[in-house]
């Protein structure tokens, strides 16, 4: 490896560490989607890693509004179905964020190691393929989408055409003693079974 390969993997490191950004993969299978539709007012386009996306006018926290609306953008801007914002996936998403601030860990496993889909299930939501990513120590919606646009694997989760539902759980409050009011964003993604 050279020395600027070097350089740029240490950087993807040091993002990921600082940022907080983390994934899992999918569990493979396939349906059709259904669609929701989510505007961003106010857009304009800004280039993250020579892919093109709409940024909205982001001044506060993150929340779960815009980014259901800045994920369906993104989505139709690949021409793939928009996602539909789903009440069991964001009852799994507030159950696994709830265990991380209880139990004190950030991992897609919990403290026993185990996988986040028993949230997906506890929640009533029966998947075929899910996915689920995780933010930390982010500031905006713009910032803790565009850190998942610019990861990999993140991105795979945003753009991954089986998918028909999602939900979003966003806390603030408990991570302001920790990072001068910043916050943990769980995104759980799945196509029903």
């Amino acid at each position: 490896m050279s020395h600027s390969a070097t350089g740029v993997l240490l950087s993807i490191v040091i993002f990921l560490t600082v940022t907080g950004l983390w994934f899992l993969k999918t569990l493979p299978t396939n349906t059709p989607q259904q669609p929701i539709d989510n505007n961003t007012q106010n857009a304009e386009t800004k280039p993250i890693l020579g892919a093109t996306t709409t940024q909205a006018s982001d001044s506060a926290l993150p929340n779960a509004d815009k980014l259901y609306g800045l994920i369906n953008g993104y989505r139709r801007d690949h021409r793939l179905t928009p996602l539909t914002a789903h009440t069991a996936l964001e009852r799994s998403a507030r159950q696994k964020l709830a265990d991380m601030v209880a139990k004190k860990y950030w991992r897609h496993g919990d403290t026993d190691n185990s996988p986040p889909w028993r949230f997906f299930g506890q929640a009533g939501y029966q998947y075929a393929r899910a996915g689920e990513n995780l933010a930390f120590g982010v500031t905006s919606s713009w910032q803790t989408f565009s850190g998942w646009q610019a990861s990999q694997t993140h991105n795979e989760q945003l753009l991954e055409p089986e998918y028909q539902d999602m939900g979003i759980a966003v806390e603030c409050d408990y991570y302001a003693v920790y990072a001068d009011q910043t916050c943990l964003v769980v995104l759980h993604l799945a196509q029903p079974r």
